[in-house]
């Protein structure tokens, strides 16, 4: 396989790369050497990666009721930075949030940035088999299962290992280096994605059980009558008889035993707490970028909350020799709309590209919630 060195110019950027002559075929068998070069990465999954981060580091299961609930367990909290193909300080093109870029040397080995400022290393192996299908292992630990594409231009692969199982993206072979020069360029883009929306309020906990009524108390029994006292005797007639005797006086009847107390009644059950669910919003969007030697500009459109709406943002940009391009937006940049809705669109908070070739390339976005989303950018 021979590398031709070749030199071209890229949106604003003067792009040195190689071609391969002749092109492959799973007919004749792949291997190690099909891959060589520079490769791009961009991991397709790394919304969903974020998301289901931040579901899992949210979720926690709900303790039991009783008179204290037992306290439900902690969810486990998903990974934030990946050291997979995305993110990796090992990359040339530096940690970018769902991108890299990678050296394949056509004899097994990934080479990547070294530990010292300038200098590369082996970060990685790989194999490629004769029917194009390959696996990749990186030095951090992570490995891949992958199907070498288009002549070994672009490779498929999903994460194997137990710390991000499943990711997936694409590896493109791309340019090795770019120069930048002072021009205005325009670039089309687009993304699409998820972010977290704005907390929504918790149901209201059902209402506790009413106590039950306590019993009545038994009625007291009434007391006996006293007797009757006797009859006192007539006295005798006489000059003037003598009084008879005063009848003796009644015995007073006892006093009824007072009556039992009721019981108290049960006390109602505590009404559960009520439950908070995160929900998710899309975040998308369009637009074109326009680079100029003092800046760039943003315009386009985005979907949040529900509704589409235009956009505009400014800010300072950098570009790299190893054909990054990374986007700072002002402080003061935000969605601008003809709607007087609340729910216009939040510019992000960052965008970081790849140039890939001489007419597209890949983006990172970071949205305000620190959502990461990837996207696409084509040349004007």
């Amino acid at each position: 396989m021979i590398q031709v060195p070749k030199t071209f110019l890229a949106g604003g950027l003067i792009v040195f790369g190689f071609g391969l002559l002749g092109t492959a075929s799973a007919d004749t068998g792949c291997s190690n050497n099909f891959v060589q070069g520079t490769y791009t990465a961009q991991v397709s999954s790394a919304n969903v990666q974020s998301l289901v981060s931040a579901v899992n580091a949210a979720a926690g299961a709900t303790g039991s009721t009783g008179i204290t609930g037992s306290t439900g367990s902690t969810g486990s909290t998903g990974s934030t930075t990946s050291q997979g193909f995305g993110n990796n300080s090992s990359s040339l093109s530096g940690a970018i949030p769902g991108l890299g870029s990678f050296y394949f040397d056509g004899n097994g080995n990934i080479v990547g940035a070294g530990t010292s400022a300038g200098t590369n290393a082996a970060i990685g192996t790989y194999t490629v088999n004769y029917d194009c299908s390959a696996s990749m292992k990186l030095s951090s630990g992570q490995t891949f299962d992958a199907e070498v594409a288009q002549g070994g231009n672009q490779i498929l692969f999903i994460e194997t290992d137990a710390s991000n199982p499943g990711a997936v993206g694409v590896l493109q072979h791309s340019q090795s280096g770019c120069v930048a020069i002072t021009s205005n360029e325009t670039f089309a883009f687009s993304f699409y994605g998820a972010q977290p929306a704005p907390a929504a309020t918790g149901s209201t906990g059902s209402t506790g059980s009413t106590g039950s009524t306590g019993s009545t108390g038994s009625t007291g029994s009434t007391g006996s009558t006293g007797s009757t006292g006797s009859t006192g005797s007539t006295g005798s007639t006489g000059s003037t008889g003598s009084t008879g005797s005063t009848g003796s006086t009644g015995s007073t009847g006892s006093t009824g035993s007072t009556g039992s107390t009721g019981s108290t009644g049960s006390t109602g059950s505590t009404g559960s707490t009520g439950s908070t669910m995160q929900t998710y919003q899309p975040y998308s969007g369009i637009g074109i970028l326009t680079l100029t030697p003092s800046g760039f500009t943003v315009n386009g459109w985005g979907i949040q909350s529900g509704s589409v709406q235009p956009f505009a943002a400014s800010g300072t940009y950098t570009e790299g020799y190893n054909c990054t391009l990374q986007l700072k937006f002002s402080s003061s940049s935000s969605a601008s709309s003809s709607s007087s809705s609340s729910s216009s669109f939040s510019a992000p908070t960052a965008l970081n590209g790849i140039l890939v070739n001489t007419t597209s390339g890949v983006i990172s976005v970071m949205t305000s919630s620190n959502t990461v989303i990837t996207g696409n950018f084509i040349a004007q």
